[in-house]
C-alpha cells in the first residue's frame, strides 16, 4: 500500500463493473481539478500493524490540542496481550507512528492512542470526537454510514439501527445492519467508525458477517473512558461449562436448561409468557454477547430476552441488556452488552404465549 492517498469518493461493498469505471473516471477528473487546492479532511484511518495486519481507526484532534486515534482494543493487542503500535494511514497517504496508548480497555473493547508527530492542526485533519447529542443521533440514525478503509479508498456503507439494546449505559452498545441488501459488513472492519452528517456515532469492535451486523461503542461511552484512564484488564483463564438453575417456567430437566453446546434442545413451558434462568459461572468470566435460538412455531415464539448480571461476590443485580427479535426472525437473537465481567447471569426470556417452547441453544461470547 505505501503512502498511496486513501481515495476520496462514495463507494459501496460491491461495485458492478460498469459503476466502478464511471466512479474512477470521475475521480481523476475531480483530483485534476482539485490538484491546487489543499482540501480539509476527515476520515476513518487505516492502522498497519507489521507487514501483512490492518485494522481501522478514527483520527482527531482532541480539545487538548494533542492528535489521537480511536479503534478497537483488539486490534492493537497481540495474542499474548501486548500492545502492538500500529502506523497510520491517513486520509492524504501520510504515516503517523501511533502511541503511546492513553486509553487501553477489554470493557469495552476500546482503545485510544497518541500521534504525537501529527499534534499540529493541519496535520491531523479536521476529525472530532464530540459526544454532544450522539445518544439523540444514535437512536435516530438518520443517514448513517459506516465508514471504513480498502486498500486505497474509503468506503461509505449505509446503514440502520438494528438491535434495539437498552443496558446500563442507555444503549451505548448498539447494532447496525447495512441498508441495501447487496451491501455487506467484513471481517477486518474493527475500528471502523459509524457516523452521520454530524460527525461519529460510534466505534465498531466486531462485525458478524453472518447476520450482516456490525457492534459498535457509543461516542460518549469512549469520551467517559478518556475521561477515566481505563487500563487493561488482566485475562482471564479459561472457564469449565457454567452451570444453569431456573427460576420461572416448567420444565421436566430443572439442572439442565439450555444446551450451551450441542444444540440439543429443552423444552419448556412458560408461566405468564415468561422463562427464567440462571448461569452461575466457576470464576469471573468475560461476555460482551449472548445469543438465544429456539424452535419456533405458530404456538409460541421468543419477543425478546433481559439480561442482569452479578458481580463476583456481589449480592444485587445489575440490569444489563433488554433485546427485542427483529421483525420476521423469531428463531433467533443476539444481545450485545457493553461488556462485563460477571460471576452470575439472569436471563428472562419473553415469549408470545405460554405454550411449550424448546430453546436449542445459549451461548455467550
Amino acid at each position: 500500500m505505501g503512502r498511496q492517498a486513501l481515495a476520496r469518493y462514495r463507494v459501496t461493498v460491491l461495485l458492478r463493473p460498469l459503476k466502478a469505471a464511471i466512479l474512477s473516471a470521475l475521480l481523476i477528473l475531480a483530483l485534476v481539478s482539485a490538484a491546487s487546492i489543499e482540501p480539509t479532511w476527515a476520515d476513518v484511518v487505516r492502522l498497519k500493524i507489521g507487514r501483512d495486519l490492518f485494522g481501522q481507526g478514527w483520527m482527531f484532534l482532541d480539545t487538548d490540542g494533542r492528535c489521537k486515534v480511536v479503534t478497537a482494543a483488539h486490534v492493537v493487542r497481540g495474542p499474548e496481550g501486548a500492545l502492538r503500535l500500529p502506523l497510520v494511514l491517513d486520509g492524504r497517504g501520510q504515516e503517523w507512528p501511533a502511541g503511546p496508548a492513553l486509553v487501553i480497555s477489554t470493557d469495552p473493547d476500546i482503545a485510544v492512542l497518541a500521534i504525537p508527530s501529527a499534534n499540529n492542526p493541519s496535520d491531523c485533519g479536521d476529525g472530532r470526537l464530540s459526544a454532544i447529542g450522539v445518544d439523540r443521533r444514535a437512536a435516530e440514525m438518520a443517514q448513517a454510514v459506516i465508514a471504513t478503509t480498502g486498500q486505497s479508498e474509503v468506503i461509505e456503507v449505509p446503514v440502520a439501527r438494528r438491535a434495539s439494546v437498552m443496558d446500563a449505559g442507555r444503549g451505548e452498545v448498539f447494532t447496525v445492519r447495512p441498508t441495501i441488501a447487496s451491501d455487506l459488513v467484513m471481517k477486518g472492519w474493527s475500528g471502523s467508525v459509524v457516523r452521520d452528517a454530524a460527525g461519529p456515532l460510534g466505534i465498531v469492535f466486531e462485525v458478524d458477517p453472518d447476520r450482516n451486523e456490525a457492534y459498535a461503542v457509543r461516542v460518549d461511552a469512549i469520551r467517559r473512558l478518556m475521561v477515566a484512564g481505563a487500563s487493561p484488564a488482566p485475562p482471564v483463564a479459561a472457564t469449565a461449562r457454567p452451570a444453569i438453575g431456573v427460576l420461572a417456567g416448567i420444565t421436566d430437566d430443572l439442572a439442565r436448561g439450555p444446551d450451551l453446546v450441542l444444540g440439543a434442545g429443552w423444552q419448556v413451558t412458560p408461566v405468564k409468557r415468561t422463562v427464567v434462568f440462571v448461569v452461575a459461572f466457576q470464576q469471573p468470566t468475560p461476555v460482551r454477547r449472548v445469543t438465544l435460538a429456539a424452535v419456533s412455531g405458530d404456538a409460541n415464539r421468543i419477543e425478546g430476552i433481559g439480561v442482569a448480571t452479578q458481580a463476583e461476590g456481589a449480592d444485587g443485580w445489575v440490569d444489563t441488556a433488554f433485546c427485542r427479535v427483529p421483525e420476521g426472525d423469531g428463531d433467533a437473537i443476539t444481545c450485545p452488552l457493553l461488556q462485563h465481567t460477571v460471576g452470575r447471569m439472569r436471563v428472562v426470556v419473553k415469549t408470545t404465549s405460554d405454550a411449550p417452547i424448546v430453546l436449542n441453544r445459549f451461548a455467550m461470547e
